[in-house]
C-alpha cells in the first residue's frame, strides 16, 4: 500500500488581547492521527536516518500497520494568562494537558532482525498516560533609563515536579530463538 497519513481536528479557541493589564487564551484541540506512515522518522523503530524508511520493504511490514500513529494525541488543552503590574512586574502562567500517545505491540521482523512488524492492529495497546504541566513567568522591568527596558526574567518549568512515563518500549515479542517452532512470539521481558 502507498503510505497514509492523515490527521483531522478541530480547535476551539478564547482569546484576550492585552487590556486593562491582563491577557488570557485557551485553547483545546480534538484530533486525530490516522495512517500507516509516521513520517520521515519512525519513533517506534531503532531506525535514526530521517527520510529513509523500512516500513514498506516487505509486505510483512504492512500488516497491521494502518491505524492510530504514534503521536495520535486525542485530546490537547492549553490555558495561558497574565497580569502586567504599573510597577513593571509581570506575572504569567501556562497550564498544558494532552492525551498520551498511541501504544503498538511490535514482534521481530525475520527480514532486518529487528522488531519492526506489528503484531496486533497498529495503536491497539491503549495509551501512556495524560500529562500535564504547569509553568511559571516572572518579569521585572528595570525602569531606571530613559530608552533602554532591560528586565529580570524567572521562568520556573513543571512548577508542581509531575513525573510521567511518556514513552514506552513498544516490542511486544521479542527476538528471541528458544522455541524452534515459534521463534518470534517470545513475550519480550521489556
Amino acid at each position: 500500500p502507498e503510505g497514509r497519513r492523515t490527521y483531522t481536528g478541530v480547535e476551539l479557541m478564547l482569546h484576550r488581547s492585552l487590556a486593562d493589564r491582563f491577557a488570557f487564551e485557551a485553547s483545546y484541540v480534538f484530533s486525530r492521527l490516522r495512517g500507516n506512515y509516521d513520517g520521515g522518522f519512525v519513533p517506534a523503530w531503532p531506525q535514526v536516518a530521517p527520510n529513509v524508511s523500512i516500513q514498506f520493504d516487505f509486505l510483512e511490514h504492512t500488516r497491521n500497520s494502518d491505524g492510530a500513529l504514534y503521536e495520535d494525541r486525542p485530546h490537547r488543552l492549553k490555558l495561558h494568562g497574565l497580569y502586567a503590574f504599573d510597577f513593571g512586574l509581570t506575572l504569567g502562567s501556562i497550564v498544558k494537558l494532552q492525551s498520551g500517545r498511541t501504544v503498538s505491540a511490535l514482534q521481530h521482523d525475520s527480514y532486518y532482525g529487528l522488531e519492526i512488524a506489528y503484531a496486533t492492529q497498529r495503536g491497539s495497546e491503549g495509551r501512556t498516560a495524560a500529562t500535564w504541566q504547569w509553568d511559571f513567568h516572572v518579569e521585572q522591568e528595570i525602569r531606571w533609563f530613559r530608552k533602554l527596558r532591560p528586565s529580570v526574567v524567572l521562568d520556573v518549568f513543571n512548577v508542581t515536579n509531575e513525573n510521567e512515563v511518556l514513552d514506552v518500549d513498544d516490542v511486544k515479542y521479542a527476538a528471541e530463538f528458544d522455541d524452534p517452532a515459534n521463534p518470534y512470539t517470545i513475550p519480550s521481558p521489556y
